[in-house]
């Protein structure tokens, strides 16, 4: 999978198709609610295999930590270990902006995903876009 860190605003639909078919279409999150005022100041990483988007991520800064949003995989293409590939890339980046935490809400079934990549729970379950997440942070 080759990994990218989105400049154009190609790229940056790619990395809304990715979203539109895992959140929209997969598990039926509301597209009014999906695309917001972030994804224009966001940073959006996009992996790709063959040229096709199959990956995204985008983070924001929120509270002096980079904030994770968005992660998805296309169905296809999971338990590939794509996931993990652009979650360590994105830290890389959010250490090159000068973050030294990274914070995300994630979906209470992947917190053992991101529990293997050093984050702790710091939050009980809760309901996002109706959907039961749990706080998640780590150190970079």
């Amino acid at each position: 999978m080759d990994i990218i860190k989105a400049t154009t605003h190609k790229e940056r639909e790619d990395a809304f198709s990715v979203r539109e078919a895992v959140f929209i279409n997969e598990q039926g999150v509301d597209a009014s609610i999906e695309r917001d005022a972030l994804d224009d100041t966001a940073t959006h990483i996009i992996g790709y295999i063959n040229q096709s988007p199959v990956a995204c991520l985008r983070f924001t800064s929120y509270s002096q930590a980079a904030k994770v949003q968005r992660m998805a995989v296309i169905k296809a293409h999971r338990e590939e270990g794509l996931g993990k590939k652009l979650m360590l890339e994105a830290e890389v980046h959010m250490k090159q902006a000068g973050f030294t935490k990274s914070i995300l809400h994630a979906q209470t079934h992947a917190a053992g995903f991101y529990q293997q990549l050093g984050y702790t729970k710091v939050s009980k379950p809760f309901l996002e876009a109706n959907i039961a997440h749990v706080a998640m942070e780590k150190n970079l």
